[in-house]
């Protein structure tokens, strides 16, 4: 009874996402979970004298890829204090009898992931604008079948002041939404008694469907999860 009033308690720390193509659903024979739907989000718990482990998964995708993202939220019944590190936390996914081990991001690796793939979007940037500043100062007239091409100076230095804004703006942009991915991502933290802690992360997505199975350690105990991934 204990474990399931701290279920209600945990569902106030939950996110939202959205969904894609591919279908994540709990497998029902799964033993000692408790289930409820917060938000159109299905959650499963397991729950013991010392720990309720919720979790939440679904497909998601940005700009930097495509995901199978869980949610997860831990509540401390116990009198000691633990610290929960989401590196622990493994996933694979199984088809039939091919098991393929999936790489579960930390924070860290998802900001580096973010990272290089919005240094190579302000590369690609900066080098139109560059192109298209370069080419601005430049007019073409043609008299009598002749072409004749002048260069404004003032042209050509407004147009680099308009590209370097951009980019500026741009760059600025990245940074804040790169700031924002790490709001609610799950890091290392202690959990002390009666408190509990939520936040999601970001698995590999195999392009197969399957069985996708996640293990959750907390203080020393493992908490595995079930989902069935198929195609709508």
């Amino acid at each position: 009874m204990k474990a399931i009033i701290y279920i209600f308690a945990l569902s106030a720390l939950l996110l939202t996402s959205c969904k894609s193509q591919i279908a994540i659903s709990l497998i029902n024979y799964q033993s000692e979970l408790e289930t409820e739907w917060i938000d159109g989000e299905l959650w499963a718990y397991r729950s013991d004298d010392n720990f309720v482990v919720g979790m939440s998964a679904f497909p998601a995708n940005d700009d930097y890829g495509k995901y199978y993202q869980i949610k997860i939220a831990i509540m401390n019944l116990s009198n000691n204090s633990v610290v929960f590190n989401p590196s622990d936390v493994t996933a694979l996914l199984a088809a039939g009898r091919d098991v393929t081990e999936l790489n579960v991001y930390t924070n860290d690796e998802y900001q580096k992931m973010i990272t290089r793939k919005q240094r190579w979007a302000m590369a690609l940037n900066g080098f139109a604008e560059g192109l298209s500043a370069g080419s601005a100062g430049y007019s073409t007239t043609y008299v009598n079948g002749y072409a004749y091409t002048t260069y404004n100076y003032g042209a050509a230095a407004a147009a680099n002041m308009a590209a370097s804004d951009r980019i500026y703006y741009k760059s600025k942009l990245l940074e804040y939404e790169k700031n924002m991915k790490q709001v609610g991502y799950l890091k290392m933290n202690t959990i002390h008694p009666a408190q509990g802690i939520s936040g999601y992360m970001n698995i590999e997505r195999d392009g197969d469907t399957g069985i996708l199975v996640v293990d959750i350690p907390v203080d020393g105990k493992t908490y595995q999860f079930q989902w069935n991934v198929k195609y709508d």
